[in-house]
């Protein structure tokens, strides 16, 4: 289910997170990166699988949330999806963002291995966090108006 209206915030998510490559090919051409290479080219993969991830849901594919998939139709008419998308597109491309520059302080003062747990706990607390609040959160449930209207 694509939301026609977003495809323009979508383009500018995408723009934004441009930034990510362009901070790493500027700390790799001045030498300025503390670590070894590799790890930053993952992070710079998994950030940005991250961040695809939160566009797709941003657009309106619900279908890509875990739990939302196996949803049956009653429990699917509790929430409204328009708010569930929005809220988890834009907060999984916050996170990727998080993701690379959390990687890059814990390397500069702690190491690779260090970068690589962080990037894991973060990547796990946000994910755990959003999907907690949109749970218990009354703010994308549907209400009767709005499900009657259906």
């Amino acid at each position: 289910m694509l939301i026609e209206g977003r495809r323009k915030n979508a383009g500018v998510m995408c723009c934004i997170w441009a930034v990510v490559p362009l901070t790493t090919s500027l700390l790799l051409s001045y030498g300025v990166y503390w670590g070894d290479e590799t790890g930053l080219i993952v992070v710079l993969i998994t950030s940005g699988v991250v961040h695809l991830a939160g566009v797709v849901v941003y657009l309106g594919f619900y279908e890509a949330l875990a739990g939302f998939s196996t949803a049956s139709d009653e429990e699917m008419e509790q929430f409204n999806t328009d708010e569930v998308t929005a809220f988890m597109g834009v907060s999984l491309s916050l996170v990727s963002m998080v993701l690379f520059y959390a990687f890059l302080l814990a390397v500069k003062f702690a190491g690779n291995l260090a970068g690589t747990l962080s990037m894991a706990a973060i990547t796990f607390v946000a994910v755990v966090a959003m999907s907690i609040y949109v749970g218990i959160s009354q703010r994308f449930k549907n209400s009767k108006e709005h499900a009657s209207r259906k």
